[in-house]
C-alpha cells in the first residue's frame, strides 16, 4: 500500500467467466482489460499462435493473461486509459505461446 496501485499482472489459466477468477475479480482490485475497453473477443492464449499449447483446450482461445489492479490508497483511483495486445513479433514468429497485454494506467 501506499502512493501508487497494487498491479498484479499474470497468466491465471482462466478466462474472467470462470469461478476460479470470482475472488479477484469480485473484489477490492478492477480487470484493466474491461476498464480500458479491451477487446472482449480477445484472447491472450490463441491457436494461432504457433507456440500455443493445443492441448490445453480449457484456455485456447480465450483470455487467461490479466492486469488487476487497485488504488494503494483508500480513496485513490485507478484510471485505465486503454488495454490492448501487443504484436511484438520478430521475423513473424511470436516471442511467446501468449499475447501480451498491455494497459495504460495513469494513477491519481
Amino acid at each position: 500500500d501506499g502512493p501508487l496501485p497494487v498491479l498484479l499482472a499474470a497468466d491465471l489459466n482462466a478466462s474472467p467467466e470462470t469461478p476460479q477468477m470470482s475472488p479477484l475479480l469480485d473484489g477490492p482490485a478492477i480487470d484493466t482489460w474491461v476498464a480500458g475497453h479491451g477487446d472482449p473477443a480477445a484472447a491472450t492464449l490463441c491457436s494461432a499462435n504457433p507456440l500455443a499449447p493445443r492441448e490445453a483446450t480449457q484456455q485456447i482461445d480465450r483470455r487467461i493473461d490479466y492486469v488487476l489492479a487497485r488504488p494503494g490508497t483508500a480513496g485513490q483511483a485507478v484510471c485505465v486509459q486503454r488495454a490492448f495486445l501487443a504484436d511484438p513479433r520478430a521475423d513473424g514468429l511470436p516471442p511467446s505461446d501468449h499475447e501480451a497485454v498491455v494497459t495504460d494506467i495513469v494513477a491519481g
